[in-house]
């Protein structure tokens, strides 16, 4: 399965950080992963 939120932690990781700006970390659809919070998405992901 494809989480979204592990895939952008890699991305910054190996990443610049003028990079982020290119990330889009609005997923609109998508299932609860692990131990997440599960609240609707509906506010910005803590960074």
């Amino acid at each position: 399965m494809i989480q979204p939120a592990a895939i952008a932690q890699a991305i910054l990781r190996i990443a610049p950080l003028p990079a982020r700006a290119n990330v889009p970390h609005i997923p609109h659809v998508r299932p609860p992963s692990r131990g997440e919070r599960r609240r609707p998405e509906r506010t910005a992901p803590e960074q």
